[in-house]
């Protein structure tokens, strides 16, 4: 997170690292390494090679990254027909997050950009992804996992992309839903050093 406004983390690289583990391991999730697509912060970070060329504005991971792979998949699912309906789709997301303020809102969260401002907040919203998947019923079963901040934003509202309404062929009602949030809405998530990881930083939830 270039931009002021957001303290730096150390743990998401080390979550994502661990929870592709947990992915592709065949006593667990058992996915295919070709399955698992990740938008992540690079290392080393372009601000640590050149920060004099370095534009903050584009600091990856962008929305744009992550909404162009689920576009691509979504349209692969699509075109299997009622056929689609099988199999688990994972979305994760760890990092700065916030939430819809309103309380006539589910339960819900967004994760900040690496290029967000206080001023421009982009962000991903990891529940809007979710009711997509589950609306179109790319999968039959949709595990949301977000290790992040909720913030309780007075001026900030989650933004969906502008994906059609669910397909009228009746088959998201044989899909499942699971969502794991790591805190309530206005929580804050936690990292730490854990021990049994040989020390290294890790979202609380992740661990």
């Amino acid at each position: 997170y270039p931009n002021p406004g957001y303290s730096q983390l150390t743990g998401p690289p080390n979550d994502l690292k661990i929870v592709e583990e947990w992915l592709v391991d065949p006593s667990r999730g058992g996915l295919l390494p070709n399955n698992v697509k990740k938008v992540k912060t690079p290392k080393p970070y372009p601000q640590d090679i050149d920060p004099k060329t370095f534009d903050p504005d584009l600091a990856p991971p962008l929305a744009e990254e992550f909404d162009l792979i689920f576009k691509r998949l979504s349209r692969e699912r699509m075109a299997m027909g009622p056929a689609r309906v099988a199999g688990r789709l994972y979305l994760y997301f760890s990092g700065h997050g916030f939430c819809n303020r309103s309380q006539d809102k589910p339960a819900e969260a967004a994760l900040y950009c690496a290029n967000a401002t206080r001023e421009m907040y982009e962000h991903i919203f990891g529940t809007h992804y979710a009711r997509v998947a589950v609306g179109w019923a790319l999968f039959k079963e949709v595990v949301l996992v977000m290790d992040c901040c909720r913030d309780s934003e007075v001026a900030r509202v989650p933004t969906p992309k502008p994906y059609r309404d669910t397909p009228d062929d009746g088959l998201a009602a044989d899909v499942q839903l699971l969502s794991i949030y790591a805190v309530p809405k206005g929580g804050k998530a936690q990292e730490r050093g854990i021990a049994e990881r040989k020390g290294e930083v890790h979202g609380l939830l992740t661990h």
